[in-house]
């Protein structure tokens, strides 16, 4: 919505004032009318939820129930919640068994920071091989079915069997093959335009299994 030339609906009282003085150097002072509106208008006006940028990121886990994390995403990034989703229920691991629904946040956060740090071939040759067979099916666990065909995809270049092992998979992919490595860039490319960041996606479904992702 626009009051007159230079003017635009805002709760700020910064880009308001500024509005009005850009207005005054170009056209001269505003009439008492416009003025009115204007402030009407300020008064009115909703603030815009803060956007991504505007977000701080969680710096530490510190022992946070599931539901207190959650709760933080108005104030948080959800990069930086996936994140620390990511690094707690790892550790829940080294003592408990995890249910299959915190094996799926395990299995998308290893996804997407190895993939966005150098794409399916490095997800394959790293540690986040140990992940890479469950890849598919937890991508469409997170609704986010373009992602599990583009992993499926991946597996097939690789050309693994369907019951290899982390160090057959993390052996093949050290294999030198140019054209492989092609086909996993330009896999990697479509992932980023398709798909994206997952972890809006991820702290969904979060939030619609909180009875099976358990934290402390």
């Amino acid at each position: 919505m626009r009051l007159g030339v230079g003017y635009s609906v805002t709760p700020n009282l910064e880009e308001f004032l500024a509005q009005v003085e850009a207005h005054e150097m170009k056209f001269g002072k505003p009439t008492t009318t416009l003025l009115v509106l204007l402030l009407a208008a300020f008064a009115a006006a909703e603030p815009t939820p803060p956007s991504l940028e505007q977000k701080k990121w969680l710096e530490q886990y510190s022992g946070e129930s599931t539901s207190t994390l959650l709760a933080m995403e108005d104030e948080y990034c959800s990069e930086s919640i996936a994140l620390y989703f990511e690094q707690a229920l790892d550790q829940k691991s080294m003592t408990t068994t995890l249910t299959s629904q915190e094996r799926t946040v395990l299995v998308i956060g290893a996804l997407e920071r190895e993939v966005n740090n150098g794409g399916f071939l490095l997800f394959f040759q790293n540690s986040s091989a140990e992940y890479a067979l469950e890849a598919p099916d937890c991508l469409e666990e997170i609704n986010c079915r373009q992602g599990a065909e583009l992993a499926r995809r991946a597996l097939v270049i690789l050309d693994v069997p369907a019951s290899a092992s982390p160090e057959e998979i993390q052996n093949a992919a050290d294999e030198e093959n140019e054209q492989r490595d092609e086909r996993l860039d330009q896999l990697d490319q479509e992932y980023f335009s398709k798909v994206g960041d997952l972890s809006s996606a991820l702290l969904t479904f979060i939030k619609n299994n909180q009875e099976n992702i358990v934290l402390p």
